[in-house]
This record gives C-alpha cells, sequence and structure tokens, in this order.
C-alpha cells in the first residue's frame, strides 16, 4: 500500500497513521498535505477466506492479490459510482474522494463526531441522535428511488443477507474447520461452531414469504463507526447501496450500536441508557417501524437481520487467529466475549420460532442478553427480570 500510496499522491507529503481495522481489507488513517484521510485496500472477499484460499492452495496471500487486483478494481470502481449516483439522488452528503484506483480508495475524513463516540458519551440522548439521523435519511427510504438509481449487480453481495449468504452458502467454506482457535476453549470450539450452523439455519428458515417483492434500495452502511455528525449539523457516511428489504438499515444500526456497548466495555449506566433508548425508540407510535398492521411483521424483520449480522460478524471474527489486525477494536473486544454473544442471537431466534407474533418480546429478551453480554449487574436492568428467562 505505501507504494501504491506514492505513486497515486506524487509529490504529496504522506504521514501514516493508525490501522483502522477492517474484515476485507486494509484500511488506514493518514495525513496528505496536512489532510486527514483515510485509505483503503480492498481485498474483495474477507481477510478469513483470503488466509484460509492461500492455505488451500499454498500460495502467498500477496500473490492472490496481485491474481484478483484487476477483478476487485473494477468492482471497487463500480460500487463508487453506485454510491455517488445514490447520494446525488437522495441529498446526502458523503465523504470526498481524493483518489480511487483499483482497489485502492482514498477519501477526506469528515471533521466531525462519530455516533459512536456521540452514544458513548451521551447516552441519554441516543433516541434523539437516532431519530435525528433517521429524519436526515428520509430521502434514502424513497420507494422509487431503485428505479431513479440502477445499482451493478454485483451489489447482491453486500449488506447483511449477501454477506450471510456468502459465509454460510458457499460451495467452499470461507474458514478453516478450526474457528474459534484462540478465542475459545479447545474442549468448546466444536460445540459452539455446531451451534452456529444451527442458528445460520433457523434465521434462514424466518425469512419472509415475500422477500423479493418488498426489496427496495438501501443506504447499506449505517455502521455507527461510520456515521459522522459533521460540524454544519448534517450526517456524513459512505453508502454501499444494494437491494434489501426496508428494515434492512434499520437492522444494521441497530446491530452495529449493540456491538459498540459489547466492545467498547462501556459503564452499566451507559448500557441501560442506550438499550432503554433503543427500546423506546423501535417501538414507539412515531418510531422508525411502519405505524399501521405492518409493524410487527417489520420488527420481525429487524430483529432477523440483526441477529444474522452479528452471527457473521462474530463468525468472521471467530475465523481469524487473534494475532491478526483484521477485526477493529470494537469487534475485536466483541469477540472474546463470543460466548454471551451468541447468546443474543440464540435469544432472538427462539423467540422468531416460539413468539412470531409478539416480535416486542423477542426484542426485550434481546437487549436482556446485552447486559448479560456487557455483564451489567442485575439491580441495574429494569424490567428485565421475566424477559431474561424467555
Amino acid at each position: 500500500m505505501d507504494v501504491a500510496l506514492r505513486q497515486l499522491l506524487d509529490g504529496a507529503h504522506i504521514v501514516p497513521g493508525t490501522d483502522l481495522g477492517d474484515l476485507s481489507g486494509h484500511t488506514v488513517s493518514a495525513t496528505v498535505d496536512k489532510r486527514p484521510v483515510t485509505v483503503r485496500m480492498d481485498y474483495g472477499r474477507p481477510v478469513a477466506a483470503l488466509l484460509y484460499d492461500a492455505e488451500a492452495a499454498d500460495a502467498t496471500v500477496t500473490s492472490l492479490l496481485h491474481h484478483g487486483h484487476d477483478r476487485v478494481g473494477r468492482r471497487v470502481q463500480r460500487d463508487l459510482a453506485d454510491a455517488l449516483a445514490f447520494t446525488r439522488a437522495t441529498g446526502l452528503d458523503r465523504p470526498e474522494t481524493l483518489v480511487s484506483q483499483g482497489p485502492i480508495t482514498i477519501t477526506e475524513h469528515p471533521d466531525g463526531t462519530s455516533l459512536s463516540a456521540a452514544v458513548l458519551e451521551h447516552p441519554h440522548r441516543t433516541s434523539a441522535l437516532l431519530e435525528h439521523l433517521w429524519t436526515a435519511l428520509t430521502a434514502t427510504r424513497d420507494p422509487g428511488l431503485a428505479r431513479t438509481v440502477p445499482v451493478s449487480a454485483s451489489s447482491g453481495r453486500s449488506g447483511i443477507e449477501g454477506e450471510f449468504g456468502s459465509l454460510w452458502h458457499r460451495i467452499t467454506p470461507a474458514w478453516p474447520a478450526d474457528i474459534g482457535t484462540g478465542w475459545i476453549r479447545a474442549k468448546d470450539r466444536r460445540a459452539f461452531r455446531d451451534r452456529i450452523d444451527h442458528l445460520s439455519v433457523v434465521l434462514d428458515e424466518h425469512r419472509p414469504d415475500d422477500h423479493q417483492d418488498r426489496h427496495v434500495l438501501v443506504h447499506g452502511n449505517l455502521d455507527c463507526d461510520h456515521l459522522v455528525l459533521a460540524t454544519d449539523g448534517t450526517w456524513t457516511t459512505s453508502p454501499r447501496p444494494h437491494l434489501a428489504t426496508p428494515e434492512a438499515d434499520l437492522a444494521l444500526l441497530v446491530s452495529r450500536l449493540i456491538q459498540l456497548l459489547i466492545g467498547s466495555a462501556a459503564p452499566p449506566d451507559t448500557v441501560v441508557a442506550v438499550t432503554d433508548s433503543l427500546h423506546s425508540w423501535l417501538t414507539a407510535d412515531t418510531g422508525p417501524l411502519p405505524p399501521d398492521h405492518d409493524r410487527s411483521t417489520a420488527l420481525r424483520e429487524v430483529l432477523r437481520l440483526w441477529a444474522m449480522d452479528t452471527l457473521t460478524i462474530l463468525a468472521t471474527c471467530l475465523a481469524l487467529p487473534p494475532c491478526v489486525p483484521g477485526p477493529t477494536d470494537t469487534q475485536r473486544h466483541t469477540t472474546r466475549r463470543a460466548t454471551r454473544v451468541l447468546s443474543i442471537v440464540a435469544t432472538i431466534a427462539r423467540g422468531l420460532e416460539l413468539r412470531p407474533t409478539q416480535p416486542e418480546y423477542a426484542l426485550t429478551s434481546a437487549l436482556a442478553r446485552v447486559h448479560a453480554a456487557c455483564a451489567v449487574p442485575r439491580q441495574h436492568r429494569p424490567g428485565t427480570r421475566n424477559a431474561s428467562h424467555g
């Protein structure tokens, strides 16, 4: 990457920064002529799959990256074009792409506060922050957006279900058989892998019957680390538009907020404030879910997709040796609590099976498991004593 940077930014003064963590590429911070930027090289596949393929082919990682350079580069450029068309159609802000060539992209680092930092610093303002963000994204929920902004066919691999499907439904497995090595005790790994496989099947089975018919164009990148409240008061991010159900954006936002709480070792009062705010926001009459009879259907799909994203992130991190700097710090700390995190997924799956018409119960039960994953003392868990037995 250093060589590529010198070629792309010939004559610029470049100061390398820190590794930002990336499960499907290499992302670092840097300054270019005193301007903060983010530099990313896309690998075209998860790091775990890349290492697995290199071992299976008895090849070096470098040779595999070189072999796939042009193919990955074309896909990155298509994705950038999709994102640009999406932001123009919706009026969203996004960081300026300074240079992009092949699989490498250099993007400005926006001046502002991330949603992650804002939530952790002001947990009692979580509902207001989420509502502000959701209102700013109103234009992305236009049902006609898919007709005006066609996306590349390759975008089907994006998003929660695309990544979930590529992980569990590929002919070639995306991780070696010893998943969890270094993360989970050897005697527990087989049972843990079996549990992951079982939950992946259960979540697939609860896909709605009219799934494909409800697909719209979604933002696709509502990760709270990537959402920045800029100095002019608007949200800035980098969309990954693709076709999915309308609940996909909301589910990703919920999933990554929960991972933030677990992975940041947030104090008990913060965890309770954020989860209570999240519950109130999702279930409020004026919240993000549809106000009519479809509310239960929508919440059920949010829960399913939240569980799918959690399972994908967890499995992808567990497939990497702990020494590999792929996961972000938040993802790494979340993975170290893998058993407790998997209990959240299992609680959602069980709620979908046993109480399909009462998704509010599954939501409450799952948030109680979040408290447990964050090791929140029982006395700090208002209203969760009964739900935790669901």
